[in-house]
């Protein structure tokens, strides 16, 4: 996002990155002054993403020496590039440790559980799920930070969050079980659910999809309300809160519900910008964008949730989501791949319900395949289907699917956090 005072010039020295690209990507002169408040679309070049890894690994490794959650870190100078990590005399810390068990596929710091809002707030559950993560070797929680209602789990300094009562506290101690967690090895995800949000909707009806006939708030078909993600100070709010949570201590920021609505029965929404498939398209890859940009000098790792059609369409599956224009911005992908989703079958797979490793494996495979034409960096982490109908037995053939596909993990998810044991460790010949 532009700020006052910026040129061309400047932004194209903060992200290394040509003038003339950063013009014709966003139809500008390359002596024109962008407006204050604008936002740029910037395409990453190589170069930038290995500063930015750079950036990363020095960050945690000075984190580790000082455990203040607000600790944050400029992007390397061009013309003083750090040191390579290996040369680096400082502690041994989780991060390097996380990158060396990515390269090796020793995948199992990388799987894990999702710990939703309610059960944050329980001592007792959080404890449950902790124990059942070490004992299936397990290193990942993607916790609720901003969820599907639009409460936060931490207050932040958001301003809208403070007006509409979204900081509604789930636990006390959250940076003390970060830093607990992190001492374990465990790493955080923040889930932060963005364009779904029925509490800032109703507070700014004027910031939320509306009705066509007659610009009520409209809603999708569980009733919820969306925000319109053409609107500047919607991206404003969540990298706010995206922001904090990673000055908070987590480890990575996961966006979900980063999408358009679908149309629900009362037809489709209204949003402030006419609605075209590449319209979607430029929103969402230009949102992570801005996220990329943000988040860059706090050394969190970005990724997103996809809708598991998206693995074999090529189109933007009518909400914005194709692999090929997010994957570039994103360190991790995260399709959602459950079976009860793909009811309607996938190619290879026409009962996804009943072959749940079929249809995982093949969704992990398109998505591999097409993220690392045009992103190497860029991981695929499925998210699989943990509740009712999947079964044990399911859930075990869901994960030998993900990691026979490519996968480099796996999250699990149970809307009540209701793990089974014995169930989750990853296969030997992949750990």
């Amino acid at each position: 996002r532009v700020r006052r005072g910026d040129t061309l010039a400047a932004i194209a020295r903060r992200f290394g990155l040509p003038v003339e690209r950063i013009a014709a990507e966003n139809k500008l002169a390359p002596d024109q002054s962008p407006r204050p408040g604008q936002w740029l679309l910037l395409s990453p070049a190589q170069s930038s993403i290995d500063n930015y890894q750079l950036t990363i690994i020095n960050y945690q490794l000075s984190k580790d020496s000082d455990p203040s959650p607000t600790r944050t870190v400029a992007p390397p100078s061009p013309k003083e590039p750090p040191s390579p990590p290996t040369e680096t005399p400082a502690p041994q810390s989780s991060i390097v440790n996380r990158q060396s068990s990515i390269a090796n596929r020793q995948s199992s710091i990388e799987s894990g559980f999702y710990l939703p809002y309610h059960a944050l707030g329980s001592p007792p559950q959080v404890a449950r799920v902790t124990q059942l993560l070490r004992d299936a070797g397990l290193g990942t929680l993607v916790v609720d930070f901003k969820n599907d209602w639009g409460a936060l789990s931490h207050p932040t300094e958001a301003s809208p969050g403070r007006e509409i009562g979204a900081n509604r506290l789930a636990i006390r101690r959250l940076p003390a079980l970060l830093e607990a967690w992190r001492r374990e090895d465990i790493r955080a995800v923040a889930r932060i659910v963005a364009f779904k949000d029925p509490l800032l909707a109703k507070a700014r009806p004027e910031l939320a999809a509306r009705h066509a006939r007659d610009g009520r708030i409209w809603r999708d078909a569980n009733g919820d309300a969306w925000l319109d993600p053409f609107q500047e100070e919607v991206w404003a709010y969540l990298l706010a809160v995206a922001l904090d949570a990673a000055r908070l201590g987590f480890d990575e920021i996961q966006f979900d519900c980063l999408r358009f609505p679908r149309p629900g029965s009362d037809g489709p929404p209204r949003f402030s910008r006419p609605l075209t498939p590449e319209g979607r398209l430029k929103t969402i890859a230009g949102f992570l964008s801005a996220a990329r940009g943000q988040l860059a000098s706090t050394g969190v790792n970005l990724s997103a949730t996809l809708t598991g059609y998206a693995c074999w369409r090529r189109d933007d599956a009518l909400i914005g989501h194709n692999i090929e224009r997010l994957s570039p911005w994103l360190d991790v992908l995260s399709p959602l791949l459950y079976p009860s989703l793909l009811r309607r079958g996938v190619p290879g797979c026409a009962d996804p319900l009943a072959h749940p490793y079929d249809a995982v494996r093949r969704g992990v495979q398109q998505a591999v395949r097409r993220a690392q034409a045009v992103a190497p960096r860029c991981k695929i982490r499925p998210w699989l289907q943990d509740f009712t109908p999947a079964r044990p037995a399911d859930v075990r053939a869901q994960i030998r699917g993900a990691f026979d596909g490519g996968a480099f993990g796996f999250a699990c998810w149970n809307p009540l956090a209701r793990y089974t044991k014995n169930v989750y460790s990853p296969p030997k010949d992949i750990r």
